[in-house]
């Protein structure tokens, strides 16, 4: 329990939900509990509800209405459904089975890929500069995840030496902006990744909260199913 006159310096692991977040939220546990898109009047209301929140996304993320923006239930989800889809979507149909993760990356990502090297990937673990990528690329380099910002050291990813080399030997992009979102102004198509997550848990958001961002043209497969929820995508 966090006494309420205490000094909490522990936002790069969790932030306090905003009060108005909160306030937004709480109909959805006590009184708009229904199931999403379904025919009856419980259902359109919860359509409505959500068409608004990803309106208010897309215009504040500066996103394209092409893009995808999924609903996730933490950051690390969003992760792990990247990686996973990137699996999926480039190493089976490619045979491009090499991942990469920066040094400095969070436990979600590096974990990720150390779970598809299980599977037939090859996992490097990468210093993030020119040079220290150019000698890690193979050409069977599918996937690079970096973390925009360190929860810890505070330092930030340059990226304007290394997009040119990605896009070169097409390899995709996943960036984690968790700790770098509300410190920086960021718009989603300039950082030029092409898969974008955001853990809700780290920028004042109600707790099991998150977003993931994908370019328009980009695939992307579910990473938990059971339903056609957000497009078949969650």
């Amino acid at each position: 329990m966090i006494l309420k006159n205490s000094i909490y310096l522990d936002n790069a692991h969790a932030t306090k939900p905003f009060g108005l977040s909160v306030s937004k939220m709480t109909p959805f546990y006590q009184e708009k509990w229904g199931v999403f898109a379904q025919p009856h009047e419980a259902g359109q209301e919860l359509e409505k509800a959500i068409k608004n929140s990803y309106q208010q996304l897309y215009s504040s993320l500066k996103a394209d209405p092409e893009d995808l923006i999924i609903f996730c239930s933490s950051g690390a989800e969003a992760v792990n459904q990247v990686i996973l889809n990137a699996y999926f979507d480039l190493t089976l149909s490619t045979g491009k089975n090499h991942f990469m993760v920066g040094k400095s990356d969070e436990a979600p990502a590096i974990m990720s890929i150390n779970r598809l090297e299980k599977i037939g990937a090859v996992g490097s673990m990468v210093t993030v500069d020119k040079q220290s990528i150019i000698d890690a690329i193979t050409p069977r380099t599918a996937f690079l995840s970096l973390s925009l910002g360190n929860g810890l050291t505070g330092t930030l990813v340059e990226l304007t030496e290394i997009l040119p080399i990605l896009k070169d030997r097409g390899i995709k992009l996943h960036l984690d902006i968790s700790h770098a979102f509300g410190k920086l102004s960021i718009d989603l198509h300039e950082l030029g990744a092409d898969y974008i997550t955001l853990d809700g848990g780290l920028v004042h958001a109600p707790k099991s909260s998150g977003l993931l961002w994908v370019k328009k043209g980009e695939k992307m497969a579910p990473f938990i199913t059971g339903g056609l929820d957000q497009g078949g995508h969650r």
